[in-house]
């Protein structure tokens, strides 16, 4: 008899595929009772609520950065916690809502550093207006975007074990992806669409103006074409990094991409009163590059040097750009300031993700830099640092075609 009940046992098959966890049992009628119960209860109070969304309450410049800190650290915590639980059911529904989550956090935690009074009268970054509107938007798009995912694959039954992946590396590469969506997202909010909204305003004022100032318009036109047609390029540039892809390489001169970032930076230039300096010598040279991806490499390096000028006179800002060839048959480009320089300690971590020197940086753009310039075979490195400013080295293959 009891060799007839192990041998029964041994016969039969597991009723399921993945082990029992609260991500994959379905809600009982209670639960399901209780949520509905819950979207009543938050109804009825929105109803109550609703006569009184006019009056207007005192401005307190603590509300906003202490409650969308909390929501920050609750939905980092969440973030984490399925972390925790893809280790134990490596379902890949899991890693959707996970990423729904970082994005919660990330845009609610840059929200509160681009909203007025927050941190600063203008807010630390953005353009103090349309900024923190676009983060909201962001902030409330992407995380119901990873739960639609989330609940559109929940149910594909997956090997609890795939050959050749590891959870862990699952969660490294599902959390660096998050990252370079957020740093891409960020900086058309804070930079790239920025232009945007008040070219469409300088437009409307010309349109308004009587006579109609046709000529001035036609200029504004013209800029939010650019800044629209730049905005389109980054960002099928920063989808490009996901598909290891050179379709859109072509031989390009370092020094045209060169003046082309100095034009985009120029409102900022003249805006902290820097002076800029050139000197082309690469002799029409041609590198094979992605022509975009180029260009926001010589930005982010331009922008670095502006901040890093920022608390010298202005008098004494001055930035220098140059190209050459070395004697390795390279194509060399040097962005120099006159900044305070990078503390020698930080010198050997000044390219490491989310490592920045800046209170508000966000320690991405060297380091998404870098990982360009080198997929292109070339080299990003700090030449040299010190109280007098810092030079910053960008080395490219030169062409043989």
């Amino acid at each position: 008899m009891a060799e007839d009940t192990i041998s029964g046992q041994a016969d039969r098959k597991p009723s399921r595929d993945f082990p029992i966890a609260i991500a994959t049992l379905p809600a009982t009628a209670e639960q399901r009772r209780t949520a509905v119960s819950v979207i009543i209860t938050l109804v009825v109070v929105a109803a109550l609520i609703a006569p009184f969304a006019n009056v207007r309450l005192g401005r307190v410049d603590t509300f906003v950065p202490v409650l969308q800190t909390v929501l920050s650290v609750a939905a980092l915590i969440t973030a984490v916690l399925l972390f925790a639980q893809y280790l134990i059911l490596p379902q890949r529904a899991l890693l959707a809502v996970a990423s729904a989550y970082l994005c919660s956090t990330s845009f609610a935690f840059l929200q509160t550093l681009a909203f007025p009074g927050a941190y600063a009268p203008a807010g630390l970054i953005g353009d103090g207006f349309n900024s923190p509107a676009w983060f909201f938007v962001l902030w409330h798009a992407t995380f119901p975007l990873g739960i639609l995912i989330y609940a559109a694959i929940k149910d594909k039954r997956e090997p609890i074990v795939q050959l050749g992946r590891s959870p862990e590396a699952a969660i490294g590469l599902t959390f660096f992806g998050v990252a370079i969506v957020v740093a891409g997202l960020a900086w058309l909010v804070t930079a790239g669409v920025g232009n945007l909204p008040v070219n469409a305003r300088s437009a409307l004022s010309a349109l308004r103006s009587k006579p109609p100032e046709l000529e001035e318009l036609d200029d504004i036109l013209r800029d939010i074409e650019t800044d629209t047609l730049r905005v389109s390029e980054v960002i099928s540039s920063v989808r490009g990094l996901f598909k290891n892809t050179t379709d859109h390489r072509t031989n390009t001169v370092m020094a045209d991409c060169a003046r082309q970032a100095l034009n985009l930076a120029e409102p900022e230039l003249l805006a902290n009163q820097v002076s800029v300096s050139t000197q082309f010598l690469d002799n029409q040279a041609q590198v094979h590059a992605d022509l975009v991806q180029l260009q926001q490499v010589i930005l982010n390096l331009i922008r670095n040097a502006i901040e890093a000028m920022g608390s010298v006179a202005p008098d004494g800002r001055r930035l220098r750009v140059t190209t050459e060839i070395s004697a390795e048959s390279t194509a060399v480009l040097t962005v120099i300031d006159t900044g305070t320089g990078i503390p020698t300690d930080d010198h050997s971590r000044i390219f490491d993700a989310f490592f920045s020197t800046k209170s508000s940086g966000m320690g991405l753009g060297l380091a998404i830099s870098r990982t360009i310039v080198e997929s292109h075979r070339g080299t990003l490195r700090l030449a040299g640092s010190g109280p007098k400013g810092s030079k910053f080295e960008v080395t490219l293959p030169i062409s043989s075609a």
